[in-house]
């Protein structure tokens, strides 16, 4: 049938250098590239001045995006498939869309090149001169059980391919079927610069992986055949620090670790032994309170990555803002209503202002234009209006209404909070169930899997590290108004610029750091992110609970506050409803931002 040609390229695995002449020629000569994960492939692209526009095609894709693709070919275009690991259709779904196409009489056309296979079975010295390719097994249930049966009574060696959270349990499932002294191999970052092969019993593979750190793509393991002699004892030196959850971390990361504990401490020594100058308390409690927030994303980064996509989303946006809600609550309790108020503000400015901006400031200067996906932005714009509108029409209200009572004003509170919240778990809803379609949801967020902890581990250093930040929260609101009145400045200031500083450094740092390397869609889905969960969740939450504790927190903000929030999302919704950012944008956002903190400075206590 008349019709383009369907490209499967092979592309590095790891080193850039790996691909082929062939490879390049076809990719320039394409008009367009489906990639697995475009921002590795567009690095690529990028190394060899390569232009060719580039669209995602992953397991997480839905149906319309292979017919999407389907068409292009019915209307005699080319197309080049790409995976970020070799060769496509082994563990994406680029052999469906072969299949497809072939079986529509389309040509379809292999290049040759990288292949984590082949790699595999070669480093791993163990799996004989006949193997099969066995991909990855069914995660539970009766089929794994027989595959792992067949396995065991297979003579040939085989290739598993297996993802890092479930890593371990798959050696130990293969200890059970094929017993402790069958010979094994791991290996992992296939062809880069720290490439690793473990090799051994598969009880000393299960032995070595607790202290050996995982990658989000995990190459494949290798397995020896049934009738295979037994392969060297698994070796390798220990992480610095043992067997300490510090271990893992960088040393600028123990140091930060170690510094936020021994500064909580601090504060509480001087808060409740010593009696201490509160403004010295605040101050210690406060850059306590900065590293706690850093450990607690570090424990919920790791949880989510073992716990798999899902779940870590629904971590993420519960611990998201777990510093600023802490700090929130203590001050509700203590009557601090205006400080309660102004850190919700101050936080949605703070994201949407002052982190977007400098993190569309940083990146355009390092990159020039940054793209990212203008309907997926346009949708978390929406959720922002529905935001601002939750402050708008109870500051209305209470403005046509003649001055109601604060109990009508709490009411209409409670039943606007409780509509932002269905709006916060709806967006929720569609975000798991449409990855493609969230900020960073149609690329693996590479780098972001926290530290080489146990999932134990990752549970008892967020446990700690929560109630180490609940206790010096309180400390710190309770040294608010001391050192208000020692410093001068209004508590409305503190609440609306300070308060989310402190509670939210760590996130902000994350984001610039991730537009400097060119992420640009994530460090937007970090800012509209906590301005949402703030937005629809932490603000919503802090009424009703306000509610039952008989505290008269209401949604009925200061017309500057009201104004302010409106100006962050009309302003952020304009840089990113484009899909392009630049400098230029970033410092104009950085520039409103100041503009209304000099306003909150000046606004009367």
């Amino acid at each position: 049938m008349a019709g383009g040609t369907l490209y499967l390229v092979a592309t590095p695995i790891g080193n850039l250098g790996d691909v082929t002449l062939r490879a390049l020629d076809v990719l320039r000569a394409v008009p367009l590239i489906a990639a697995e994960d475009t921002r590795i492939s567009r690095r690529l692209l990028a190394r060899h001045a390569i232009a060719t526009r580039m669209t995602s095609y992953h397991a997480q894709s839905d149906a319309g995006r292979a017919a999407q693709l389907l068409d292009h070919l019915r209307g005699g275009l080319d197309l080049a498939l790409v995976t970020d690991a070799g060769t496509p259709s082994v563990s994406d779904p680029g052999m469906d869309l072969a299949a497809a196409w072939a079986g529509e009489g389309g040509r379809v056309e292999a290049i040759p090149g990288a292949s984590a296979v082949l790699a595999a079975v070669v480093a791993s010295g163990i799996a004989g001169p006949r193997w099969a390719f066995e991909g990855f097994l069914p995660r539970s249930g009766r089929e794994r059980k027989e595959r792992l049966t067949r396995l065991a009574a297979d003579e040939r060696g085989a290739v598993l391919f297996e993802a890092p959270g479930r890593l371990l349990a798959t050696l130990r499932d293969l200890v059970a079927a094929c017993g402790p002294d069958r010979p094994g191999a791991v290996c992992r970052e296939l062809t880069k610069l720290h490439e690793q092969v473990l090799r051994g019993s598969l009880a000393g593979l299960v032995a070595a992986m607790p202290r050996c750190r995982r990658e989000r793509r995990s190459p494949p393991p290798a397995l020896s055949g049934a009738g295979h002699r037994a392969g060297h004892p698994v070796t390798g030196p220990r992480p610095p620090g043992g067997g300490s959850f510090l271990a893992p971390l960088t040393p600028l990361g123990r140091g930060i670790v170690m510094g936020a504990v021994g500064l909580s401490v601090a504060a509480m020594v001087l808060h409740w032994l010593l009696h201490a100058d509160d403004t010295l308390v605040f101050v210690v409690a406060a850059c306590g309170i900065l590293g706690l927030a850093w450990v607690v994303g570090l424990a919920t980064e790791r949880l989510g990555a073992i716990a798999g996509p899902q779940v870590g989303g629904i971590l993420n946006a519960t611990f998201g803002n777990i510093a600023e809600l802490i700090i929130a609550f203590f001050a509700l309790q203590a009557g601090l209503l205006d400080v309660v108020r102004a850190s919700l503000v101050g936080s949605i400015i703070g994201n949407l202002l002052l982190v977007l901006g400098a993190s569309v400031l940083v990146g355009g200067l390092r990159h020039g234009t940054q793209r990212f996906d203008a309907r997926v932005a346009g949708s978390n714009a929406a959720l922002l209006v529905l935001a601002a509108a939750g402050m708008l029409v109870p500051a209305i209200f209470a403005i046509t209404a003649g001055h109601p009572s604060n109990g009508r004003l709490q009411e209409e509170s409670v039943i606007v909070a409780a509509v932002l919240i269905v709006g916060y778990v709806l967006s929720l809803v569609w975000q798991f169930t449409n990855p493609d379609r969230t900020l960073g949801g149609h690329e693996p967020s590479t780098g972001h899997e926290g530290p080489a902890w146990t999932g134990r581990t990752a549970v008892a250093v967020l446990l700690v590290a929560a109630g180490l930040l609940a206790v010096t929260s309180e400390i710190l609101v309770a040294s608010i108004e001391p050192f208000v009145a020692t410093v001068g400045l209004s508590a409305f200031f503190v609440g609306v610029v300070l308060v989310p500083t402190i509670g939210n450094l760590a996130e902000h740092l994350v984001a610039i750091q991730l537009a400097a390397r060119n992420k640009m869609e994530f460090a937007m889905a970090v800012s509209y992110g906590s301005s949402l969960q703030v937005a629809l969740f932490v603000a919503p939450l802090l009424v009703i609970v306000a509610a039952l504790i008989g505290q008269p927190l209401t949604l009925v903000f200061r017309p500057l506050e009201v104004v302010a929030v409106g100006v962050a999302v009309g302003i952020s919704a304009l840089v990113a409803l484009d899909g392009e950012s630049n400098w230029l944008e970033g410092a104009l956002l950085v520039l409103v931002y100041l503009i209304l903190a000099g306003s909150f400075f000046e606004l009367p206590g």
